[in-house]
């Protein structure tokens, strides 16, 4: 077994945030990784696809480790939320599933995948608390007279599926921009 991943094994969002002391918004997971150890790669995924017959561009994200290292690889021509959001996902398994990454085990996080499993599940909320910590929302979002998706999104720099989730999740009121909309919050 992978000793990084042993070090990371249960290690909750809020548990990394204290431990490598990052709050400042938007969270800094260069600083994150490299305090955890954790290497990150840009890639293409195109040779990937081919070998494994999967869609061109549909493979997001994945983990590799060793018997020392983690590495957490992902698409280099996604936009900056989406790159932020697939390494905090990819980050959550290493946390949350190392029981099932074993040394013939690749965890990718596709896109074409329309089935959302638990563990899949998990692995968003762990990236939305980490990207999007609860305490830092709350402020930011009372202090705008209209906290809407966008803004929070860019503040954020995430992407505005895992800020509804998260404003949802929280049970906050916010703007949606394209629908011209207050959303109020789901009781």
């Amino acid at each position: 077994m992978c000793m990084k991943l042993n070090e990371l094994a249960g290690k909750k969002p809020l548990d990394i945030l204290k431990e490598v002391n990052v709050f400042s918004i938007p969270i800094d997971l260069d600083l994150i990784l490299d305090k955890l150890g954790v290497i990150k790669i840009a890639s293409s995924f195109s040779d990937l696809e081919r070998a494994l017959e999967k869609k061109p561009g549909s493979i997001s994200g994945l983990v590799l480790f060793n018997e020392q290292d983690v590495g957490i690889y992902y698409k280099n021509d996604d936009d900056l939320e989406k790159k932020r959001f697939t390494i905090a996902h990819e980050l959550g398994h290493c946390c949350l599933h190392e029981n099932l990454l074993k040394d013939d085990y690749i965890e990718m996080l596709c896109d074409e995948e329309q089935v959302i499993n638990k563990e899949e599940k998990e692995a968003n909320d762990f990236a939305s608390e980490l990207l999007i910590p609860e305490e830092q929302l709350r402020i930011i979002h009372s202090r705008l007279i209209l906290p809407s998706l966008n803004k929070l999104s860019e503040v954020f720099e995430v992407p505005k599926t895992l800020m509804i989730q998260r404003l949802t999740e929280l049970k906050m009121t916010y703007y949606d921009d394209e629908r011209e909309k207050l959303v109020p919050p789901c009781l």
